[in-house]
């Protein structure tokens, strides 16, 4: 389990490659123009930005906005993966 203070000490690379290693896809959105994954990587959700067109990843941040966590609210059960189910 990584706390968020190491998570933030990590360059976009090394988030990326934690995600892919031990996180878990769970949905896909579209924000202007960026192809958008939600991942959980325990106990955090981590939201992976991809510039469309560019194929290139622009940043990799844990989730704090509720708002951001409702746009995924039909598609994952948020209450059970944080443990307040």
């Amino acid at each position: 389990m990584l706390d968020e203070k190491m998570f933030k000490k990590l360059n976009t690379a090394q988030r990326y490659e934690r995600l892919k290693k031990e996180g878990r896809h769970l949905a896909s959105r579209y924000y202007a123009d960026y192809n958008v994954h939600l991942c959980y990587l325990e106990p955090h959700y981590v939201e992976i930005w991809y510039k469309m067109g560019f194929d290139m990843i622009y940043w990799v941040e844990i989730v704090k906005n509720m708002d951001t966590l409702i746009a995924y609210a039909d598609l994952v059960n948020i209450k059970k993966d944080l443990g307040l189910d």
